[in-house]
This record gives C-alpha cells, structure tokens and sequence, in this order.
C-alpha cells in the first residue's frame, strides 16, 4: 500500500514483483471514479449535443483524467483483473476524449465547476469508463451476490449465449 500523498501531487511511480518492474510517471493524485452503466453512460461526448464545443470547453479541466476500457464478458468471477485498454489515461486535452462516456465526464467537470463555485480546492479527478449498453443488470454481478439477494443471474446466462454465437 502506498502512503497518503496530497492531493494534486504529480509524482512518479515504480512497481516491482519479482522481475517485473512497472514504472509510471507524472501520475496526478486525487480521486478515482468508476462509471459503469448501460446505454445512458456508454454515449460518448463525440454524441451529445453541442459535442465540438463542449469537447474544446473540457480541454481546459486539466485535473481530470480518463481511461476508457473495452467491453469484455467473463462467466467466472475473479481478484485477477486483467483489464482490455480502449483509450489508456489521457488528459481533456486529448483528442480521444470524444470516445469517453458523456455522462462522465460530464459529471466530473461537474463536480469541479462546483468545487470552484463553493470556493474548495479542486480535487483531481481520475474517470475510468467501462459501460455496456444492452446488458442487463444482473451481468455486473457475481453470482454469490445475487444469491444473497434473491436474484438468479439469468441476464448474465443469456448474455453469455448472445457473445457465444456473435
């Protein structure tokens, strides 16, 4: 576990295991935020009304970030997460931000437009995208989970057979 570090802090960050070794840097410290849903969170800011402007406008959010990861289906449930990168994290000022989830990012500049209004400092913001219109609910579920509320995971069933023949 990393120690507590400021938020808005830019460091770098070296991660070893074995003989591996990951290293990332100019890594912004704040909050991250993950935003999952159906069809409503998967439209993309290249989608929404006025997208030009509003796309140019969020360029200058330069403590939001985001990453927008591809669509995958696993029938086990896992602690390994190996995670399919669409767009890996990029800064508004990217041309890749028409790909993100409109309701995300808007929500995030949101969020800073009100810390500004209330006086507060601003955060950063770390957005991670990973929607999937036309699943059902269930499908974001474990099965275990499910169990403890009553509900079969039928949605998740179905799914899986509409992947399998696609």
């Amino acid at each position: 576990m990393l120690p507590a570090r400021p938020a808005g802090m830019v460091c770098d960050v070296e991660v070893a295991g074995g003989e591996e070794v990951i290293s990332l840097s100019g890594v912004l410290i704040g909050d991250v935020w993950i935003c999952s849903g159906q069809s409503n969170m998967e439209q993309s800011m290249a989608n929404i009304m006025n997208s030009t402007e509003e796309i140019d406008m969020s360029a200058s959010y330069n403590l939001i970030r985001y990453m927008v990861v591809n669509n995958a289906a696993s029938g086990d449930a896992s602690d390994n997460l190996d995670v399919d990168v669409a767009v890996p994290w990029s800064d508004p000022s990217s041309p890749n931000l028409k790909s993100m989830s409109a309701v995300c990012f808007l929500f995030a500049r949101n969020i800073q437009d009100m810390m500004t209004y209330e006086g507060d400092a601003i955060v950063p913001m770390g957005m991670v995208d990973s929607d999937w219109g036309g699943t059902p609910i269930e499908s974001w579920s474990n099965q275990a989970s499910l169990d403890v509320c009553g509900i079969p995971q039928k949605g998740c069933k179905d799914l899986k057979e509409r992947l399998s023949r696609s």
